[in-house]
């Protein structure tokens, strides 16, 4: 039996681009999609994850379990299985794949027509949040050391930025399988409240219409401050390498779990500047913005929003020098200050029922308790 011909659009990032809040609402509006013939593939961000580290061999035979391997011949199955005419395919580490990762990815996907969706955003805004990204997945550069290697193309950092974010090696290294005409453009918006929105202009791309999903409830994946970004940083800096590499399976270790509750629950209450680009790379982010939009306005590919999104903006730039010792040491103590409020009201439950089960035991006699006591002072001096 021959398989159906069906529309995959192959969601790719890239990074720092609403990606995760696009995610939560795809995965969250499974059944509005497929009212609309748009299956999720595979169905869950955990496989799509796993999907990513086998295409981009990341996957650890030593941490990793067997059938992580095996996630490629999983997601072709699925996809020969779905009934739908689409499916979406949606990871932001996807961008870097080479040409023999993307190779083995079509193989996968069969006979479907695939469509590329990129999700675009100002370079002035998304080399701060990626620096961010980065100082939660463990990095210990600061935020001037991060754009010099940006500038200069040096460095493990740079290599994972660039791989996700040069248009037009991105673009080649599809070229083979998806047609300029294939291709989506989502510029995200200049600002919260511009119209379309992202998830607007996210499902024009795909056909679907916006009104019909549910977006998630809670902000996801939110910044925090400059400060308390520059304070992860320096935990960092005390932490073994092995403990700041991904867990089993492409979960978090134990180190990045604590970061995320000490970033999240912790620094991010806390009020802070918010985190810009300096404003001595005003010039160069210029020049990066205007090579994007001449590139796509002449490459063919069908844009959902307005390439001049992608121009810097007079907010994006600060001229604040980084954060003071006595800055770091405020945010520091206020972070303390939380964490010991916290523990304390968590250990009250205990506290309390501690008391309630001492309350229920019965009354040890004096006589016994004072043969207890002597038993122990001799037992003390026969080890002496």
């Amino acid at each position: 039996m021959v398989e159906p011909v069906r529309d995959l659009f192959v969601h790719v990032g890239l990074p720092k681009t609403g990606t995760t809040y696009l995610q939560e609402t795809l995965f969250g509006s499974t059944d509005a999609l497929a009212r609309h013939g748009v299956d999720m593939v595979p169905r869950s961000r955990r496989d799509n994850y796993w999907l990513m580290l086998a295409l981009r061999e990341k996957v650890d035979p030593q941490r990793d379990p067997a059938a992580i391997v095996g996630s490629v011949d999983d997601f072709q199955r699925e996809l020969a299985a779905s009934t739908l005419p689409r499916a979406i395919v949606t990871d932001e580490r996807l961008a870097p794949m080479s040409v023999e990762q993307v190779q083995r990815f079509v193989d996968a996907a069969g006979p479907s027509c695939l469509h590329l969706v990129i999700t675009l955003r100002s370079f002035s805004r998304i080399v701060p949040s990626a620096w961010q990204q980065r100082v939660k997945a463990g990095i210990t550069q600061d935020l001037d050391a991060f754009i010099d290697s940006l500038r200069t193309r040096t460095g493990a950092p740079a290599a994972v930025f660039w791989a996700g974010r040069d248009l037009p090696d991105l673009l080649e290294r599809w070229s083979a399988h998806v047609p300029p005409e294939r291709v989506h453009v989502v510029p995200m918006p200049a600002s919260r409240t511009a119209t379309p929105t992202l998830l607007e202009r996210f499902c024009a791309a795909i056909d679907v219409p916006a009104t019909e999903l549910t977006e998630p409830d809670e902000p996801v994946n939110a910044a925090i401050g400059r400060a308390q970004t520059d304070l992860l940083r320096l935990v960092n800096k005390v932490a073994p390498p092995e403990q700041r590499r991904r867990g089993a399976h492409g979960a978090r270790s134990p180190w990045h779990v604590r970061l995320s509750w000490l970033g999240l629950h912790h620094l991010g209450s806390q009020d802070g500047d918010s985190l810009k680009m300096p404003a001595q790379w005003r010039e160069w982010c210029e020049e990066v913005a205007e090579a994007d939009i001449d590139f796509l306005s002449t490459s063919g590919v069908q844009v959902h929003g307005d390439l001049e999104d992608l121009r810097p903006r007079a907010s994006d730039f600060s001229d604040a020098p980084a954060p003071s010792s006595e800055e770091l040491l405020r945010v520091a103590t206020q972070a303390l200050s939380d964490i010991v409020a916290e523990r304390a009201i968590e250990r009250l439950p205990r506290a309390a029922a501690a008391r309630a089960a001492a309350a229920q035991q019965p009354t040890v006699p004096a006589p016994v308790l004072q043969g207890l006591r002597v038993l122990r002072g001799v037992r003390r001096r026969l080890r002496r």
